[in-house]
């Protein structure tokens, strides 16, 4: 482990590198005046609120965290499910917002359990069964890479979404992976 502290990635403000709060706070004051800089409710940092006329009471990260949670809430009983089996699962999301239960099956290897047809439905009843996907690692872009274990396909598809079946899918994925690398 390096010594050396890494210096923060800027990114790009209208006009401006902005690499902290203080150049952040200070672009947003440029462009917009002080009332879009207001307190998060939560953990009380001031945050850029996107419009004078929208309510906001959260900064990014505790409305990320927030949505987290609810999506944990939602699917209690699955988690609980899935522990029970020794793997410890987590609200993970693959982009704009959709969303997945990620469970770590060892070396580098996962497995997502995600609605039938889409995301995780933010309400438990709306989902229609669940799509089951094994991954490695991760490629070039960040993103895993899905292992064709289910009879040469990717994902594995079914109509029925309770717990039990999670945990019925999540302990076939451990299986197909143990003869995928046998």
């Amino acid at each position: 482990m390096s010594d050396t502290k890494e210096e923060p990635t800027p990114f790009l403000w209208p006009g401006k590198h902005v690499t902290d709060d203080d150049d952040f706070r200070a672009a947003i004051l440029e462009q917009h005046g002080p009332e879009r800089i207001v307190p998060c409710s939560n953990c009380e940092k001031e945050y850029y609120s996107p419009s004078a006329g929208v309510k906001t009471n959260r900064c990014y990260v505790c409305w990320y965290d927030g949505e987290i949670k609810s999506y944990e809430d939602a699917y209690a009983d699955v988690f609980d499910a899935l522990r029970k089996i020794g793997l410890e699962p987590s609200i993970a999301q693959t982009g704009g917002m959709c969303m997945t239960i990620h469970c770590s099956l060892g070396d580098g290897y996962y497995l997502w359990l995600t609605n039938r047809d889409d995301t995780l439905s933010f309400e438990r009843r709306l989902e229609d069964g669940w799509t089951l996907g094994v991954y490695a690692g991760w490629d070039e872009d960040g993103d895993g890479m899905p292992l064709p274990i289910f009879d040469g396909e990717d994902y594995l598809s079914v109509n029925y979404k309770s717990a039990d079946f999670a945990v019925g899918l999540a302990t076939l994925a451990r299986e197909k992976l143990a003869e995928h690398l046998s």
